[in-house]
């Protein structure tokens, strides 16, 4: 135990010239008197102790006094801690929160009053630290534990894939008027956002046979990165059909597109028969969305449906064509009616 840096020395012994030296463990008082009746009088001075415990304070040198010359004294030493933790492991893009639970523990004896606590969120940090919620509790008794929470909304540039890192203090009032303080850290990692969608294209048939067959087309689109995408659809790329592409329809889930969900939008195409040439219908597309940083596009994808060949003549089968007979069978025939008609006119000439 010894004399505080600033003593506050203060006495009700008349004419008391009290001598205290700060870091010194003695005392020294003079010329100190008591009014005739008056049984005692006092002496106080502030100190600092290393630890707290039992003191014995003894009085050396006295003239004129009587009574005991030592005292004990018990020192109670305030004491308080404070922990730290945060949730979740780690913040994404998709969730930027980070709650900060403090705990604040009155680990020494004596009660302590206007206890708060101070966090003015991660360092370098470019989003927004909320208020800290203690519930309006100010005191802790000895022994009682005060529980406070925050939350921190992370800026995207705060997610660069490093952690983020805050200190937080609390302090409390001894009933003496003493300040004191504890202090601790956390820190929560970050994941580095990786938006990208993946396209799949199909059809529901291998080959086109005849106009007005429907062919249905699937787009299968992945989230294959670690954000939400948002209002995902389809853009149509190149198509070597004769008609028009119907409608692309999307399901409501396209609107939000969690990292590894799936979905499956579709169109329809009527044959026409100028498709059917034998060449295969080809059908290119991407799929679009909105990330956290803007516009997201997967790679092309292509279906292709083969298409079955126009017929063309008859094929001649059995040998040589049979035509030049027939023609010659009605050669003869014309020749005949020819020659009977000259005959007649002959007779009745």
């Amino acid at each position: 135990m010894t004399i505080a840096e600033t003593p506050n020395v203060a006495t009700t012994c008349a004419a008391a010239d009290v001598t205290a030296d700060a870091g010194s463990g003695v005392l020294e008082v003079a010329d100190g008197s008591i009014a005739r009746g008056v049984e005692s009088c006092t002496i106080s001075i502030d100190v600092v102790l290393a630890a707290g415990g039992d003191f014995t304070n003894t009085i050396t040198g006295a003239t004129g006094l009587d009574g005991e010359p030592s005292a004990q004294i018990r020192a109670l030493v305030p004491s308080m801690s404070l922990t730290k933790t945060v949730e979740p492991e780690a913040l994404t893009a998709d969730d930027r929160e980070a709650t900060y639970t403090f705990v604040v523990f009155n680990d020494g004896e004596v009660d302590l009053h206007d206890v708060t606590v101070t966090d003015p969120g991660p360092i370098g940090g470019t989003g927004t630290m909320g208020p800290i919620d203690c519930g309006g509790v100010t005191d802790l008794a000895v022994g009682d534990k005060l529980t406070c929470t925050a939350v921190y909304t992370a800026g995207l540039d705060d997610l660069d894939g490093s952690a983020l890192e805050n200190h937080a203090q609390a302090s409390g009032v001894t009933p003496g008027g003493t300040q004191i303080g504890a202090e601790a850290d956390a820190e929560v990692p970050t994941v580095l956002p990786n938006p990208a969608l993946s396209l799949v294209k199909s059809a529901d048939t291998d080959i086109a046979t005849a106009a007005g067959q429907v062919i249905t087309y699937a787009f299968t689109v992945t989230n294959t990165g670690n954000v939400t995408i948002a209002d995902v659809s389809i853009e149509e790329g190149d198509f070597s059909g004769a008609g028009e592409l119907g409608e692309i329809v999307c399901p409501a889930e396209a609107e939000l597109l969690a990292p590894t969900d799936t979905v499956v939008c579709e169109a329809e195409y009527i044959v026409l028969a100028a498709d059917l040439t034998g060449d295969a219908l080809t059908n290119t597309a991407s799929a679009n969305g909105v990330g956290p940083f803007g516009p997201v596009t997967s790679p092309d994808s292509t279906a292709e449906v083969t298409t079955k060949a126009p017929s063309g003549p008859l094929a001649v089968t059995g040998g040589e064509s049979a035509l030049p007979y027939a023609a010659g069978g009605l050669l003869l025939v014309m020749l005949g009616v020819g020659t009977a008609v000259l005959a007649r006119r002959r007779q009745h000439g």
